[in-house]
């Protein structure tokens, strides 16, 4: 009897130690699969069929051996972090964003479009004190436009943005522009009358549920009409009311902006999400953000201009 008993102890210990060796085993799986692919949740590919030369338009390379800036205590997110997003995704070409934690210090950006090589593009921030000899020097390695970050200590402003479009005007580059709604509506003038083309990131930071009812969508479809403007379609989550992962508040705005201007859309994963790391909100799924663009393209041929040939003509592949 007491052999039995003690057998049965015995087991129920051993599954016990089971038990908690596959709890562990679990997690450990979990762990790695949260490094397999960082600053992204979930694992699995987007339903989406992403075609040949597909191009993400938005992301960031961050990298502690350059000195910041701005420090928002933001982690590495280095190009070899990249690549495995990009896989994962089945992208081939992107384009690198210069990040405001930088400041006008290219360094980070240009080490990175080295890396990636010719499938890759990059968005420099300078100043009005640049010389046209470091503007040729970006564009060998890789550069094709600037951006205007301008949020507060930002290392840019609104004075520069003419002065530089004349700058770039013969390099073939364009200025990209992220600020807020109520300080872009001011803009317009200046803007209708740049040599050069002007990107509105995310959306153009529409509010919602405003959407295409809002002075700032009115005032795109007007430069779209003279031929100035074109719309990154990225970021869902900056403005969404409704959130994740549906973003249905998104989608509205997201389909009246590619009908407005087909041929002058682009979309990006703004991978590694600063804006969401800095205010210490989850990462999103990036196969799921990119799976929005099967809802609000509709259909194959749109999908292939916004991926392919729309950043195929503005940033020169």
């Amino acid at each position: 009897m007491f052999i039995k008993q003690s057998n049965r102890r015995q087991f129920i210990k051993d599954l016990g130690v089971l038990g908690g060796i596959a709890f562990a085993a679990t997690h450990v799986l979990a762990s790695f699969a949260d490094d397999d692919y960082p600053f992204s949740s979930g694992t699995q590919a987007p339903r989406l069929r992403v075609p040949a030369q597909a191009c993400d338009c938005h992301h960031h390379i961050y990298d502690r051996a350059f000195p910041y800036y701005d420090d928002r205590n933001l982690p590495t997110a280095s190009v070899e972090d990249y690549r495995r997003i990009q896989k994962r995704l089945g992208l081939t070409r992107s384009v690198v964003i210069q990040p405001s934690s930088y400041a006008t210090d290219n360094r980070c950006l240009l080490a990175a479009l080295a890396k990636l090589g010719p499938q890759s593009r990059g968005i420099a921030v300078v100043d009005d004190k640049v010389e046209m000899a470091e503007l040729r020097r970006l564009h060998e390695q890789g550069v094709r436009g600037i951006r205007f970050n301008l949020g507060v200590g930002s290392a840019t402003s609104v004075d520069m943005i003419e002065p530089l479009s004349k700058m770039i005007a013969d390099l073939g580059w364009h200025i990209e522009i992220h600020t807020r709604p109520d300080e872009l509506i001011q803009m317009e003038a200046l803007l209708s009358q740049l040599p050069v083309q002007v990107v509105f990131d995310h959306f153009g930071r529409i509010p919602l549920p405003a959407g295409n009812d809002h002075p700032v969508f009115k005032m795109i479809a007007r430069l779209i009409d003279k031929d100035r403007a074109w719309v990154k379609v990225s970021g869902a989550y900056q403005d969404s009311v409704l959130g994740g992962p549906d973003y249905d508040d998104v989608k509205d705005l997201a389909r009246a902006m590619i009908a407005l201007a087909p041929e002058r859309v682009v979309w990006g994963t703004d991978w590694p999400h600063p804006s969401l790391q800095s205010k210490k909100k989850p990462m999103p799924d990036d196969a799921s953000m990119f799976d929005l663009l099967q809802v609000w393209a509709q259909n194959d041929v749109m999908i292939d201009k916004i991926l392919v040939q729309n950043p195929a003509r503005l940033y020169g592949f």
